[in-house]
Parts: structure tokens; C-alpha cells; sequence
């Protein structure tokens, strides 16, 4: 298993008032991102997601 390469932390809003956070891990060969959304009227979805880079994906930064 390789080592954490890098992190990221992301924010977006719409003009809806609505908002996404997200933070994500990456790998030489492996991605995964746990991400927020929200809305105006107060409903949340939480999403976890990973992904196996391979083939001629670039590696991360």
C-alpha cells in the first residue's frame, strides 16, 4: 500500500443556496473523496467515494 500523496478541501455554492464540501485523499494508485451536499431546505447527503487509478492515468500530484 502506498502513502497519502496529497489531500484536498473544496467548497461550492450555487446560486440556489445551495452548498457541497468535500475532502479527498490521494495515492499513487488510489483515490477517495468524502464529500457534503446541502440545500435551502435543510436535507443533507453525505457521499463517500473511491476510485484505483490505472492504465495511463496521471499519478497525483
Amino acid at each position: 500500500m502506498n502513502s497519502v500523496r496529497a489531500w484536498s478541501l473544496g467548497l461550492a455554492l450555487d446560486r440556489r443556496l445551495g452548498y457541497q464540501v468535500s475532502a479527498g485523499l490521494y495515492g499513487r494508485e488510489w483515490v477517495t473523496e468524502l464529500g457534503v451536499l446541502g440545500g435551502v431546505g435543510g436535507g443533507l447527503s453525505l457521499s463517500l467515494s473511491a476510485a484505483w487509478r490505472f492504465g495511463i492515468s496521471p499519478e497525483a500530484p
